[in-house]
């Protein structure tokens, strides 16, 4: 039997808890905000190298910057940065979690 902890439906482990024995490498403080944002993707076609397959999927791993451009609107005025995708964390069967660093930081 599957563990529900890994299932599709469910988040993983992971997501729910942070690791206190991992050291934060933020070099800036999180600020909670909600706001709608636009994710641009640039990246293309993209080489890459199997490590590894099975019946539900494959983990490929990448030599390459996956560009991408973010725009919100704050204060009225629309805002923009470029970045580059730095994690993608699945939350549940119909969503994931973008980690983006932005370019020139």
């Amino acid at each position: 039997m599957a563990d529900p902890a890994s299932s599709p439906d469910q988040p993983h482990p992971s997501s729910r808890t942070a690791d206190a024995t991992v050291p934060d490498r933020r070099v800036a403080e999180r600020v909670a905000d909600t706001r709608e944002v636009t994710v641009e993707w640039f990246a293309g076609t993209v080489l890459g190298e199997l490590q590894n397959r099975s019946e539900t999927g494959v983990l490929i791993l990448v030599d390459a910057a996956l560009p991408v451009r973010v725009v919100w609107v704050e204060d009225g005025v629309r805002r923009e940065r470029s970045g580059r995708i730095a994690r993608v964390q699945r939350l549940s069967a119909t969503s994931s979690g973008l980690a983006i660093e932005f370019d020139g930081v």
